[in-house]
């Protein structure tokens, strides 16, 4: 009597856990149904609601020619799905597509907007290599090419290409000379020493510096640019005069402490 009581209670015991995991997979088919019904809910809405009607693009810092190239180039239409689009392709593409162009920015409003705030491309430096003078942004993107330097721009010298395009990054030899050439702007300007019209460099080291095209500065090698920068603005604002002219010597100034200067007459 013993032996057939255990067994039928242990009959029981599967027959209830076999109860339970139906029900447990039973209640994981249906949220699982109900999950895919609601996604091809969701996608299926967000086809027929999320569609383009405005395109706006901010004409504040472009012209004409630029606003119509960028709607030309954009690649997106009214009826076109918002989560379809991907901002980064779009701006990449106008920005590959633009000269002018520094970068875009693409902004959904939903449901039915695009936004596209275009920032254009201004011409910072003028690289001379070969007889040619390439028109680059502070970026780096080449805007023009022509046979003379244009007035207003830094002329830099003495720098190696690997290629130039107009419409695409300049590629330097020596990887090293695009942040050196930023670097070297940003600590003139905070030196107070804005009006640097034109830099000479040797084989990736900054050479030579034009300052306000009456005082040429030999820095020397590029370390410790900082200390030799402060010496030059210490120099120039306080012991030159406003129209004096002539070359300013760096070069030692870290090692030996000595700076020279040579008045031209």
């Amino acid at each position: 009597m013993k032996k057939f009581k255990q067994k039928k209670r242990t009959a029981k015991v599967k027959n209830v856990d076999l109860a339970i995991n139906y029900k447990i997979r039973s209640r994981l088919i249906y949220c699982a149904i109900f999950c895919a019904i609601s996604a091809v809910c969701l996608l299926f809405s967000s086809m027929i609601l999320f569609r383009v009607k405005h395109i706006d693009v901010n004409t504040n810092d472009i012209g004409v020619e630029v606003r119509d190239a960028v709607y030309e180039n954009l690649g997106i239409n009214q009826g076109d799905n918002l989560f379809f689009i991907d901002e980064k392709v779009v701006s990449k593409r106008l920005e590959r597509a633009i000269v002018d162009v520094a970068c875009v920015e693409i902004e959904k409003i939903f449901p039915d907007a695009i936004f596209i705030n275009v920032k254009r491309a201004s011409k910072v430096f003028d690289i001379e290599s070969a007889g040619e003078y390439i028109a680059i942004s502070g970026k780096g993107k080449v805007l023009e090419v022509s046979d003379a330097p244009e007035e207003g721009l830094i002329l830099l010298k003495g720098i190696d290409l690997e290629s130039f395009e107009v419409g695409k990054k300049i590629r330097y030899k020596d990887k090293s000379v695009e942040k050196k050439i930023l670097e070297f702007i940003e600590k003139m300007k905070a030196s107070n020493l804005e009006k640097t019209t034109e830099i000479d460099f040797n084989n990736g080291h900054l050479f030579l510096a034009n300052y306000d095209s009456r005082i040429r500065i030999n820095f020397g090698f590029y370390e410790n640019m900082d200390y030799k920068i402060k010496t030059a603005a210490e120099i120039i604002n306080t012991k030159l005069g406003a129209a004096e002219s002539g070359t300013l010597d760096l070069s030692e100034v870290f090692e030996e402490n000595r700076s020279y200067f040579a008045p031209e007459y």
